[in-house]
């Protein structure tokens, strides 16, 4: 299937879907109305309802309202991140980084191709994942 009929199949089922959502969500609001007028008052049961639907509108505008954006992360150098011109055993800027804190850490560096062992390798690729999150990604 081409992707603009993907793209187009995708927006019909999220409409189909959001209409039933909407449908059961008025039919379970119909459905208190009426147990809570039963149970109290008409007058009651409409102020409780119309305040659980305006919490729950208040919900759904700050879960849509956007969130904090990352800076924008700037172009990648060519002079410092072509990884072309590099041999193939010379180690790269993150293998640098990566040995750096292993050495920071107190861990035993391991030799290229060598790996560490399980648990150790673990905790120090959680601290290498901690730690790197911020530098910049190619």
């Amino acid at each position: 299937m081409f992707g603009w009929r993907r793209a187009l199949a995708q927006a019909g089922l999220m409409i189909a879907g959001g209409l039933f959502l909407l449908a059961s969500g008025a039919l379970i609001a119909v459905a208190a109305w009426l147990w809570l007028a039963a149970w109290r008052d008409p007058v009651i049961a409409s102020l409780i309802v119309s305040a659980g639907c305006a919490l729950t509108a208040v919900v759904l505008f700050l879960l849509a309202r956007p969130g904090r954006r990352r800076p924008p992360q700037p172009a990648p150098d060519s002079d410092t991140d072509n990884d072309a011109d590099r041999p193939a055993d010379a180690p790269s800027d993150r293998d640098a980084a990566v040995r750096a804190i292993f050495r920071e850490a107190g861990l035993r560096v391991p030799e290229r191709g060598e790996s560490p062992a399980l648990v150790e390798a673990f905790l120090v690729g959680l601290n290498i994942a901690l730690r790197l999150r911020g530098t910049k990604r190619r």
